[in-house]
């Protein structure tokens, strides 16, 4: 693309230039949506998970104490320190002991609840509560009471049994109430079922060798808190043989995430549409003000905070996260509608393998190697903040190389919402397009004359909202000169130090723009909605 002169006359405190008209035809929009799921993430909560009633005079009650074990009540049958329920039905468990189990082993159509009241069970060589059949088992934490359960270092399995969690379910699983649960695993998993699991109360802390939450066919949690400290997963699910399954969903609650690995790993879609969740993934992130993101305190490989096989989802609720690896990874494609995410992470913050779309919300990025890369990036509302050691933005398809061409059907689109982006690299960057009609845009690249605050290698168009992008090296071309909007491209004859407000002003001297950009910087672009051709501006600063 030819770069088009610009009228100017430099000196060390200001500019003054006369604007010519830009601009700009259109970045075409044929990418694919990367928005939402195709089934509802609420789906496997139903009003039986949510009900926390029972009648105490018709429970069976089962008590533990020891060596041995005692039922009142029908559907249950102790042997030892052994409790087996064969029947469908309201079940009050409690007492101590050491080395005990409890296992349903009920009709397939039997629906089991398990009133926790005050229970403290451990079994060195097995799983303390074990679901072999039934259609749902559903643990009520009565309110007020503590109970825990604790697994062995090893455990002692039939050749054909796969019993690998502190609580294992071939059925259904669901946790409700107000009281407190912990489960200590030191074998492998905290909580597993190879169907559903759903998290609607209680006060759970799981500490696991391996994953902590783990639902063969999604993990829902609607409510509690819950706070995970896993040698691996923090939470997994692992169906990939229906299109229905396989996703974890986050609609309430407060969840504390700390894993060696994936904080939360989907082989489908992960929904966050409520609650507060905060997740560790991978060991410490020290920041550094000299060279961005510093590794520490963690001798695992980079873990990922949110890892999806399909979308990522996010329409409301906080999420934080700080992550050795990306804090967000996705297969397909990833959407901020509503709510907060906060992200330090030692590579990308966002990594889409399809297009990445914020329409709303904060998305604040506090440090990353890239902030976001994508196939197509679109901002159309809300605010993001990005500070990043290289490309705050970064739409690629192919090839990156510098003399491959432009790349059709990779854009990067700004049409509403604030952008602030502060890099050691290139501002915004695309293998493809870049089209503005909206918004605000406010960019400080820093690092050396090789980045720039925008580089493309298709075409940049501007029509419409604001943009001032600052940078040591000068934008490879202008504007394309079909745009709508007027833009001015600027090269000072010396470096500004960064931290310095500066201020665009008309002719008149009214004030038209003002910018504080963080890096040093000596290129400038900058367009408003207010600019006229023929007009003199000047930057002061």
């Amino acid at each position: 693309m030819r770069k088009r002169p610009v009228l100017f006359k430099a000196a060390a405190a200001s500019a003054a230039l006369i604007i010519t008209m830009a601009a700009l035809s259109g970045c075409a929009d044929d990418s694919s949506s990367s928005a939402g799921s195709s089934v509802s993430a609420n789906s496997a909560v139903k009003a039986e998970d949510l009900d926390v009633g029972y009648d105490e005079s018709s429970a069976t009650a089962l008590s533990f104490d020891g060596d041995s074990a005692k039922v009142a009540g029908n559907g249950a049958s102790a042997d030892g320190a052994v409790i087996t329920i064969s029947a469908a039905g309201d079940y009050i468990v409690s007492g101590s002991s050491s080395d005990a189990r409890l296992i349903i082993d009920a009709d397939k159509e039997a629906q089991v609840r398990l009133l926790f009241k005050g229970v403290e069970l451990g079994c060195s060589d097995n799983a303390p509560v074990l679901v072999k059949s039934a259609d749902k088992v559903i643990i009520t934490l009565d309110d007020g009471t503590q109970n825990t359960l604790t697994d062995g270092a090893a455990y002692s399995l039939d050749d054909d049994e796969k019993t690998d969690g502190c609580i294992f379910s071939k059925a259904d699983l669901s946790i409700n109430g107000s009281g407190s649960l912990t489960v200590n695993a030191s074998y492998k998993h905290g909580i597993v079922t190879k169907d559903d699991l759903v998290i609607a109360d209680g006060n759970i802390s799981v500490s696991s060798a391996s994953t902590a939450l783990e639902g063969k066919d999604s993990v829902t949690v609607v409510g509690g808190t819950v706070k995970l400290d896993a040698g691996t997963n923090g939470i997994r699910t692992t169906n990939e043989e229906r299109e229905d399954k396989g996703f974890i969903s986050i609609s309430g609650g407060e969840l504390d995430v700390t894993s060696s690995s994936e904080a939360f790993e989907a082989v489908s879609f992960i929904s966050v549409s409520g609650g507060s969740i905060n997740a560790k993934a991978g060991g410490e992130i020290a920041q550094s003000d000299d060279t961005g993101i510093i590794q520490s305190n963690t001798d695992t490989e980079g873990a990922i905070g949110f890892s999806a096989g399909g979308n990522i989802e996010i329409t409301g609720g906080e999420v934080a996260v700080s992550s050795t690896d990306d804090a967000f990874h996705t297969a397909e494609g990833f959407t901020l509608s509503d709510g907060k995410v906060s992200i330090i992470t030692g590579d990308d913050a966002v990594h889409a393998n399809g297009d990445i779309n914020v329409s709303g919300g904060v998305l604040d990025i506090s440090d990353s190697h890239e902030g976001l890369e994508a196939l197509n990036v679109t901002i159309g509302g809300g605010e993001v903040n990005i500070n990043s050691d290289d490309d705050c933005i970064n739409c690629a398809g192919g090839s990156d190389s510098e003399d491959s061409p432009g790349q059709e059907g990779v854009c990067l689109t700004v049409s509403g919402g604030t952008l602030n982006a502060v890099s050691d690299g290139d501002g915004l960057d695309s293998n493809g397009d870049i089209l503005v009609s909206g918004g605000s845009v406010y960019i400080s690249a820093g690092g050396s004359f090789d980045d720039s605050a925008i580089d493309f290698k298709g075409k940049a168009e501007i029509t419409g909202g604001t943009l001032v992008a600052c940078g040591m090296a000068a934008m490879d071309s202008s504007f394309a000169e079909s745009s709508t909007q007027h833009s001015v491209n600027e090269t000072l004859s010396e470096v500004v130090s960064g931290g310095k407000k500066l201020t665009v002003k008309d002719s008149s001297g009214n004030e038209v723009v003002t910018f504080t950009p963080a890096n040093d910087w000596q290129s400038i672009v900058y367009s408003t909605p207010d600019m006229q051709a023929g007009e003199s501006y000047t930057v002061d600063h």
